[in-house]
Protein backbone atom coordinates (compact mmCIF):
# COMPACT_ATOMS: atom_id res chain seq x y z
CA UNK A 1 0.00 0.00 0.00
CA UNK A 2 1.60 3.04 -1.14
CA UNK A 3 1.76 5.95 1.65
CA UNK A 4 0.31 9.13 0.86
CA UNK A 5 2.34 12.64 -0.21
CA UNK A 6 0.38 14.42 1.96
CA UNK A 7 0.83 12.03 5.19
CA UNK A 8 4.47 13.16 6.10
CA UNK A 9 3.81 17.23 5.95
CA UNK A 10 0.30 15.92 8.33
CA UNK A 11 2.69 14.12 11.13
CA UNK A 12 5.38 17.04 10.61
CA UNK A 13 2.31 19.66 11.08
CA UNK A 14 0.95 17.33 13.87
CA UNK A 15 4.32 17.51 15.84
CA UNK A 16 4.67 21.41 15.66
CA UNK A 17 1.75 21.44 17.16
CA UNK A 18 2.22 19.42 20.16
CA UNK A 19 6.22 20.83 19.98
CA UNK A 20 4.56 24.10 19.89
CA UNK A 21 2.12 22.90 22.96
CA UNK A 22 4.72 21.78 25.31
CA UNK A 23 6.38 24.97 25.09
CA UNK A 24 3.70 26.79 26.11
CA UNK A 25 3.30 24.16 29.23
CA UNK A 26 7.01 25.19 29.90
CA UNK A 27 6.49 28.66 29.51
CA UNK A 28 4.01 28.54 31.97
CA UNK A 29 5.78 26.46 34.06
CA UNK A 30 8.52 28.96 34.15
CA UNK A 31 5.91 31.85 34.42
CA UNK A 32 4.70 30.38 37.72
CA UNK A 33 8.14 29.76 39.40
CA UNK A 34 8.61 33.64 38.58
CA UNK A 35 5.82 34.51 39.98
CA UNK A 36 6.29 32.69 42.72
CA UNK A 37 10.40 34.49 43.11
CA UNK A 38 9.16 38.07 43.85
CA UNK A 39 10.48 39.69 47.34
CA UNK A 40 7.98 40.77 49.48
CA UNK A 41 8.41 42.18 52.46
CA UNK A 42 6.53 41.40 55.79
CA UNK A 43 5.71 43.73 58.77
CA UNK A 44 4.85 47.53 57.73
CA UNK A 45 5.79 50.09 56.25
CA UNK A 46 6.58 53.21 57.97
CA UNK A 47 8.31 56.88 57.47
CA UNK A 48 11.83 57.65 59.20
CA UNK A 49 11.91 59.53 62.09
CA UNK A 50 8.49 57.50 63.10
CA UNK A 51 9.87 56.02 65.90
CA UNK A 52 8.72 57.22 69.51
CA UNK A 53 9.64 54.92 71.92
CA UNK A 54 12.40 53.63 73.65
CA UNK A 55 11.30 50.23 74.82
CA UNK A 56 14.22 47.50 75.49
CA UNK A 57 12.05 44.35 75.57
CA UNK A 58 10.47 41.90 73.08
CA UNK A 59 8.27 43.67 70.56
CA UNK A 60 6.38 41.31 68.49
CA UNK A 61 3.64 41.40 64.96
CA UNK A 62 1.76 37.89 65.30
CA UNK A 63 0.90 36.57 61.85
CA UNK A 64 -0.30 33.52 60.19
CA UNK A 65 1.41 32.28 57.07
CA UNK A 66 -1.88 31.02 54.69
CA UNK A 67 0.85 29.67 52.23
CA UNK A 68 4.64 28.41 52.55
CA UNK A 69 7.25 30.72 52.17
CA UNK A 70 10.92 31.01 52.22
CA UNK A 71 12.55 33.73 54.28
CA UNK A 72 15.70 35.31 52.53
CA UNK A 73 16.04 38.05 55.20
CA UNK A 74 15.50 39.72 58.81
CA UNK A 75 14.91 42.87 59.51
CA UNK A 76 14.22 45.76 61.90
CA UNK A 77 12.77 49.18 62.21
CA UNK A 78 15.16 51.89 61.25
CA UNK A 79 13.99 54.74 62.98
CA UNK A 80 17.20 57.23 61.76
CA UNK A 81 17.25 55.52 58.26
CA UNK A 82 21.09 56.10 58.09
CA UNK A 83 21.75 52.70 57.59
CA UNK A 84 24.18 52.55 60.71
CA UNK A 85 23.27 51.45 63.93
CA UNK A 86 24.32 54.05 67.07
CA UNK A 87 26.93 53.20 69.43
CA UNK A 88 25.81 51.24 72.43
CA UNK A 89 23.09 49.67 70.45
CA UNK A 90 22.19 46.03 69.49
CA UNK A 91 19.04 45.22 68.08
CA UNK A 92 18.29 41.20 67.71
CA UNK A 93 15.17 39.78 65.48
CA UNK A 94 13.88 36.48 64.75
CA UNK A 95 11.02 34.49 64.29
CA UNK A 96 8.94 32.10 66.98
CA UNK A 97 6.81 29.31 65.71
CA UNK A 98 3.35 29.64 67.39
CA UNK A 99 1.68 26.18 67.77
CA UNK A 100 -1.04 26.85 70.06
CA UNK A 101 -1.30 29.75 72.37
CA UNK A 102 1.24 30.83 74.74
CA UNK A 103 3.63 28.24 73.41
CA UNK A 104 6.39 29.33 70.97
CA UNK A 105 10.23 28.56 69.76
CA UNK A 106 12.38 30.04 67.71
CA UNK A 107 12.99 29.10 64.05
CA UNK A 108 16.42 27.99 63.45
CA UNK A 109 18.42 30.44 61.31
CA UNK A 110 16.15 32.96 61.19
CA UNK A 111 17.53 35.17 64.94
CA UNK A 112 19.97 37.54 63.40
CA UNK A 113 22.24 40.85 65.46
CA UNK A 114 22.24 44.12 63.99
CA UNK A 115 25.59 45.30 65.62
CA UNK A 116 26.89 48.61 66.87
CA UNK A 117 28.76 50.50 64.64
CA UNK A 118 27.93 48.57 61.61
CA UNK A 119 26.10 49.08 59.00
CA UNK A 120 23.20 47.20 56.55
CA UNK A 121 21.15 47.26 53.92
CA UNK A 122 18.65 50.28 53.69
CA UNK A 123 15.91 49.56 51.76
CA UNK A 124 14.53 51.84 49.47
CA UNK A 125 10.45 50.91 49.73
CA UNK A 126 10.41 51.20 53.65
CA UNK A 127 13.23 52.76 55.35
CA UNK A 128 13.85 48.96 57.54
CA UNK A 129 17.57 47.55 57.56
CA UNK A 130 17.89 43.84 56.47
CA UNK A 131 20.57 41.43 56.72
CA UNK A 132 20.57 38.50 53.77
CA UNK A 133 20.54 35.03 55.67
CA UNK A 134 20.77 31.16 54.20
CA UNK A 135 16.99 30.65 53.32
CA UNK A 136 14.33 29.57 55.38
CA UNK A 137 10.92 27.46 54.64
CA UNK A 138 8.20 28.53 56.88
CA UNK A 139 5.55 25.80 56.29
CA UNK A 140 1.68 27.35 56.82
CA UNK A 141 0.60 28.02 60.15
CA UNK A 142 0.74 30.85 62.95
CA UNK A 143 4.51 32.82 63.83
CA UNK A 144 5.58 35.48 65.39
CA UNK A 145 8.11 37.99 63.98
CA UNK A 146 10.39 39.84 66.64
CA UNK A 147 12.99 41.90 67.97
CA UNK A 148 14.26 43.30 70.84
CA UNK A 149 17.37 45.91 71.96
CA UNK A 150 15.91 49.43 70.99
CA UNK A 151 16.32 52.40 73.02
CA UNK A 152 16.78 56.39 73.71
CA UNK A 153 19.21 56.34 70.44
CA UNK A 154 17.09 53.68 68.56
CA UNK A 155 13.56 53.90 69.03
CA UNK A 156 11.02 51.51 68.14
CA UNK A 157 7.65 52.56 66.70
CA UNK A 158 4.24 51.89 68.72
CA UNK A 159 0.88 52.99 67.77
CA UNK A 160 -0.23 53.71 71.22
CA UNK A 161 2.76 55.72 72.08
CA UNK A 162 2.50 58.64 69.47
CA UNK A 163 3.42 56.98 66.06
CA UNK A 164 1.45 57.13 63.03
CA UNK A 165 0.28 54.06 62.57
CA UNK A 166 2.28 51.49 60.09
CA UNK A 167 0.69 49.75 56.72
CA UNK A 168 0.75 46.14 57.52
CA UNK A 169 2.15 44.41 54.14
CA UNK A 170 2.59 41.01 53.28
CA UNK A 171 0.18 40.63 50.51
CA UNK A 172 -2.20 37.38 50.60
CA UNK A 173 0.12 35.25 51.60
CA UNK A 174 0.20 36.22 55.10
CA UNK A 175 -2.20 37.18 57.91
CA UNK A 176 -1.71 39.83 60.92
CA UNK A 177 -3.11 38.63 64.04
CA UNK A 178 -1.89 41.34 66.62
CA UNK A 179 0.87 41.93 68.46
CA UNK A 180 2.90 40.93 71.28
CA UNK A 181 5.59 42.27 73.91
CA UNK A 182 7.55 40.85 77.44
CA UNK A 183 9.91 42.99 79.08
CA UNK A 184 13.25 40.40 78.37
CA UNK A 185 16.20 42.17 77.30
CA UNK A 186 17.08 39.12 74.85
CA UNK A 187 15.46 37.60 71.90
CA UNK A 188 12.45 35.47 73.95
CA UNK A 189 9.00 34.45 73.03
CA UNK A 190 6.65 37.20 73.79
CA UNK A 191 3.40 35.17 75.43
CA UNK A 192 1.28 38.16 75.58
CA UNK A 193 -0.35 39.58 72.93
CA UNK A 194 -2.87 42.67 72.25
CA UNK A 195 -6.52 40.77 70.27
CA UNK A 196 -7.15 43.77 68.55
CA UNK A 197 -4.14 44.26 66.29
CA UNK A 198 -5.11 48.44 65.79
CA UNK A 199 -4.25 48.72 69.78
CA UNK A 200 -0.82 48.38 69.20
CA UNK A 201 0.70 47.63 66.56
CA UNK A 202 4.46 47.89 66.79
CA UNK A 203 7.29 48.92 64.32
CA UNK A 204 10.04 46.68 65.42
CA UNK A 205 11.55 43.69 63.57
CA UNK A 206 10.06 42.62 60.11
CA UNK A 207 11.48 40.51 57.09
CA UNK A 208 11.57 39.70 53.83
CA UNK A 209 10.72 36.73 51.43
CA UNK A 210 9.21 35.01 48.61
CA UNK A 211 6.12 32.73 48.38
CA UNK A 212 6.77 28.88 48.17
CA UNK A 213 6.11 27.03 44.66
CA UNK A 214 2.87 25.27 45.44
CA UNK A 215 4.04 21.75 45.25
CA UNK A 216 0.74 20.15 44.07
CA UNK A 217 0.57 22.63 41.03
CA UNK A 218 4.12 22.43 39.90
CA UNK A 219 3.73 18.52 39.57
CA UNK A 220 0.46 19.11 37.95
CA UNK A 221 2.21 21.20 35.36
CA UNK A 222 5.19 19.14 35.18
CA UNK A 223 3.13 16.00 34.65
CA UNK A 224 1.53 17.77 31.69
CA UNK A 225 4.68 18.19 30.14
CA UNK A 226 6.29 14.59 30.31
CA UNK A 227 2.55 13.64 28.70
CA UNK A 228 3.09 16.45 26.11
CA UNK A 229 6.54 14.79 25.16
CA UNK A 230 5.61 11.00 25.59
CA UNK A 231 2.99 12.10 22.26
CA UNK A 232 5.82 13.46 20.62
CA UNK A 233 7.95 10.76 20.94
CA UNK A 234 5.13 8.18 20.52
CA UNK A 235 3.71 10.27 16.83
CA UNK A 236 7.83 10.40 15.60
CA UNK A 237 7.99 6.94 16.15
CA UNK A 238 5.06 6.28 13.98
CA UNK A 239 5.85 8.47 11.28
CA UNK A 240 9.33 6.95 10.50
CA UNK A 241 7.91 3.31 10.83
Amino acid sequence: MQMSKFAPRMNENHTKRIVVSIAAALALLAGGTRAHSTTLVAGYTDATGNGHQAFGGNLALLFTANTGMVIKDMGIFDNLGVATIPTGTNVTVGIFTVPSVGTGSLVAGTEVTFSSGDSYTLSANDGDLFQSISPVKLAPGNYEVVAVGFNGNYKNGNTTAGSVPPALTGSVSMTYDGSAWNGATSLKFTNTSETDPPLAQFNAGTFEFTPAPEPGTLLLMGTGVLGLAGMVRRKFRKSVS
